[in-house]
């Protein structure tokens, strides 16, 4: 890939958006929830990647602000928070990424920032978009992301990357964040205010490891 991307594009960086306070980490989610390890150790396309990024992701397990999605101890408003970066990051994303430029990867049915307008405007209201564009500026974390993502843009290599991170991110752990928020909102999965975490093809419980 050329520069060293998995130094300073965490993965799950949405996970550390939020400065929170410090919370006690939970292991059992390490030793129940993650398979990134055991991938890790398999052969397979992205065996290169899942080596060199272990520390980081297992690192995001423990956030504090991932903790609180496994104690469903989150505000409404918190969550709204973060879901207008990750909107921010993927409606980017989603802008470079075509069938022209990702021919291999691109499938209509990751895309994600129709997914996040429904559930945004869901815990915002219809004023939604202003309010979700002042969270996402709101985060330093997020802007630097965003500056990292428009530079790499331009080369296919690099912007594969960010492809991985992101869908990976979701289509894995996010299946379990998302029954975590689809409890604490009493809400069914793939409705409006989690439908982020629903994938059009993809039944409960058969999203990727």
């Amino acid at each position: 890939l050329g520069r060293p991307l998995f130094w300073r594009l965490p993965i799950f960086f949405a996970y550390r958006l939020l400065s929170l306070p410090a919370r006690r980490p939970i292991a059992w989610w390490k030793d129940s929830m993650s398979k990134y390890g055991e991938l890790s150790r398999t052969d397979g396309h992205s065996k290169w990647f899942l080596q060199r990024t272990l520390t980081e992701h297992d690192k995001t397990m423990d956030d504090p602000w991932m903790q609180m999605i496994y104690k469903q101890c989150f505000t409404v408003k918190q969550y709204a928070e973060w879901l207008a970066r990750n909107h921010a990051v993927f409606e980017m994303m989603e802008k470079s990424v075509s069938s022209e430029t990702l021919p291999e990867v691109h499938d209509v049915d990751l895309l994600r920032t129709t997914a996040l307008e429904t559930d945004l405007r869901q815990l915002l209201g219809a004023d939604w978009k202003a309010e979700a564009e002042t969270m996402a500026r709101d985060s330093l974390a997020t802007r630097r992301y965003l500056e990292h993502l428009e530079a790499d843009a331009s080369s296919q290599h690099l912007l594969l990357a960010h492809h991985f991170l992101q869908y990976n991110a979701v289509l894995s752990g996010g299946s379990y964040l998302g029954k975590m928020v689809s409890e604490k909102l009493s809400l069914v999965r793939g409705a409006p205010g989690v439908a982020f975490y629903a994938f059009r093809g993809v039944d409960a419980g058969k999203e990727a490891a």
